[in-house]
C-alpha cells in the first residue's frame, strides 16, 4: 500500500481480496481527519467504499495473485470525492436497474441494494471506463453551516 502524507488526502493502492478490503475501510476509518467529518460523512463514506470495493473484489474477475483496486479520497469544507479505480471486468454502478423494495424479501431477486445505498447517499456518482480501466467516482456535497 502506498499512501499520502496529507491530512485532507487518502490515495492507496489495496490487493483485489479480502485483505485489501479490509486494509482499505481501516485506513479510512483511521484517516486523521476522520474525527471532523460527522457521523453521516463518515458512515456514508464507509458503506459506500466498503459496497464499491466488495463488488470490485467479488465480481471484478482480476487474477487473485495481481488483482487491485486504488482509492483516491479528497476533503474540503464543502465536499468529499471518493474515487475507485480497477482493472476488473467493465461495470458501470451507476446503471443497474433499481431494486423493487416493495416487494417481500422471498420475491427480490438477490443483489442490488448496496448500489441502491450507494447512490441514495451520494450527492452525485460518475463512472468512466478508458484505457481498461474502471474509475467510478462518488462526491458528497456538504450542507452549508447555514443550511
Amino acid at each position: 500500500m502506498q499512501s499520502s502524507a496529507m491530512v485532507n488526502h487518502l490515495e492507496a493502492t489495496y490487493p483485489a481480496n479480502a485483505t485489501g478490503l479490509a486494509q482499505a475501510l481501516s485506513d479510512l476509518d483511521c484517516h486523521p481527519q476522520a474525527p471532523d467529518w460527522g457521523e453521516k460523512l463518515a458512515y456514508s463514506l464507509r458503506l459506500v467504499l466498503e459496497e464499491l470495493a466488495i463488488n470490485i473484489v467479488t465480481h471484478g474477475g482480476q487474477p487473485i495473485d495481481a488483482g487491485w483496486f486504488s482509492v483516491t479520497l479528497t476533503h474540503d469544507t464543502d465536499r468529499t470525492t471518493l474515487t475507485l479505480r480497477d482493472a476488473g471486468q467493465p461495470f458501470d454502478p451507476c446503471t443497474p436497474p433499481q431494486p423493487v423494495l416493495d416487494l417481500p424479501l422471498t420475491e427480490r431477486e438477490p443483489g442490488g441494494l448496496g448500489l441502491h445505498l450507494t447512490r441514495a447517499l451520494a450527492s452525485e456518482m460518475h463512472h468512466v471506463r478508458e484505457r481498461g480501466i474502471n474509475q467510478t467516482t462518488v462526491l458528497f456535497i456538504h450542507p452549508s453551516p447555514h443550511d
